[in-house]
């Protein structure tokens, strides 16, 4: 199944409460810095798979390695507007952010190619898992501002529609001709999740791909996603792939 690109516009603005999850303060601002990683992060993560373009023989996998890259896209450019939102209300966004381009900007400079896309292969499934938490138990985003339930539950959801069997990361991993635990050896620091580490990435499962199928109901009829919809068709043209 070749991923959606759907190019959504959420309603970011001035209008947002500042702790706009419920006025908890303490989950909105985990929330706020877990975007500062998402532009920079998504940027790396696209350029790592698509530097491996050339061995891929396979059809079906470059079209769904584009879709990926167009998904990876408009999340950047959704979180970027987020950040910019956080920054307005005096949070050093700019600074959190250049750390962490800094950090990126390292191992793609260090690192091998094949290194890199072990780094995605491993983070990806992480934020993948931490997104099937946030489809799975609806208490996480209760009170929160119907805008950014709607902007995190839509990341979370495409998270998880890569992690098809065999996951894509993992078939433009086989596409090098070299196993996984190779192209990841340098990420096992990454917390003891064990499902995280199992040797063959594991995919969507029933649990998840129901809570997948709930999400497309949700988000086909849900007045927010329209309204986000058509706010992407009439803004003025932004970066909408990763580049």
């Amino acid at each position: 199944m070749t991923p959606t690109v759907r190019n959504l516009r959420f309603k970011i603005d001035g209008t947002l409460p500042k702790h706009w999850h419920g006025g908890r303060r303490s989950v909105t601002i985990f929330l706020d810095n877990l975007s500062v990683f998402f532009p920079a992060g998504e940027r790396f993560f696209a350029k790592a798979v698509r530097a491996h373009q050339s061995f891929m023989k396979d059809e079906q996998l470059m079209k769904e390695v584009r879709a990926f890259c167009g998904q990876e896209g408009v999340h950047g450019r959704e979180h970027e507007r987020m950040n910019e939102m956080v920054r307005r209300q005096g949070y050093p966004i700019e600074a959190m952010e250049k750390r962490v381009e800094a950090i990126l900007d390292r191992v793609s400079k260090r690192s091998p190619e094949l290194a890199q896309l072990g780094v995605t292969c491993a983070l990806e499934h992480f934020t993948a898992l931490m997104g099937e938490m946030l489809l799975g138990s609806a208490g996480l985003l209760e009170g929160a501002h119907p805008a950014m339930v709607a902007l995190w539950r839509w990341h979370a959801a495409e998270e998880n529609e890569v992690r098809r069997h065999p996951p894509l990361r993992a078939r433009v991993v086989r596409a090098r001709e070299v196993p996984l635990h190779r192209a990841g050896r340098d990420v096992t620091a990454l917390p003891a999740l064990p499902r995280i580490f199992s040797p063959e990435l594991p995919p969507v499962g029933h649990h998840c791909a129901a809570l997948l199928e709930s999400w497309r109901r949700e988000f086909d009829e849900a007045p927010v996603y329209v309204r986000s919809a058509a706010a992407a068709r009439t803004a003025p043209r932004e970066l909408a792939v990763a580049s």
